[in-house]
């Protein structure tokens, strides 16, 4: 169940539960939508498999989201003009590099080492979570959006998203106004 408390419970089958685990994340958006996709596949009365993926694949981003978080401690800076600099359509990985004093070398083996990720890759992921969260609660055409999340091209953006999620953001459109 999903509702406003944002909680999630999940129970597995067969499972002995001798106590339950509340695992706190910062990025709440992107779990919410995989729990959403989850919620459908069962609506839709899918495979075992196909819904047992799902809750794989959103157990896997709550632990990625918890080693991000200790990660962050150790180059905040670099993480903090990261986070600050995103939407910016003119941020680049260059950008970043110059301000922060760094070589390009250094930041990535920083990056890929505390986080499995580039830079570039990194900075996607923020932009992709901002875009979820803009299009989960707000009223902004995608095209807005993409400007507020760093793309200055509507369709760049539209197949960025639909690379990450499987979907275009267009869908979310459809079912804001349903």
């Amino acid at each position: 169940e999903y509702s406003a408390c944002k909680s999630i419970v999940i129970h597995i089958m067969d499972c002995n539960y001798a106590e339950s685990e509340a695992i706190r994340t910062v990025n709440s958006a992107e779990i919410e939508l995989s729990f959403r996709k989850i919620k459908t596949l069962f609506n839709d009365s899918a495979s075992h498999n196909q819904i047992k993926a799902c809750i794989y694949e959103m157990l896997d981003k709550i632990m990625k989201d918890k080693e991000m978080n200790i990660s962050r401690s150790r180059f905040s800076d670099a993480f903090d003009y990261f986070d600050n600099n995103f939407s910016d359509p003119a941020f680049s990985v260059e950008t970043a590099v110059e301000s922060l004093h760094l070589s390009q070398s250094s930041l990535r083996r920083a990056f890929t080492s505390h986080l499995g990720l580039s830079p570039i890759q990194y900075l996607t992921q923020l932009r992709m979570k901002r875009a979820v969260e803009l299009l989960m609660n707000s009223e902004l055409s995608i095209k807005e959006i993409s400007v507020l999340c760093g793309y200055d091209d509507e369709k760049y953006f539209s197949r960025v998203f639909k690379n990450r999620y499987g979907y275009a953001p267009s869908c979310f459109l459809r079912k804001r106004s349903e």
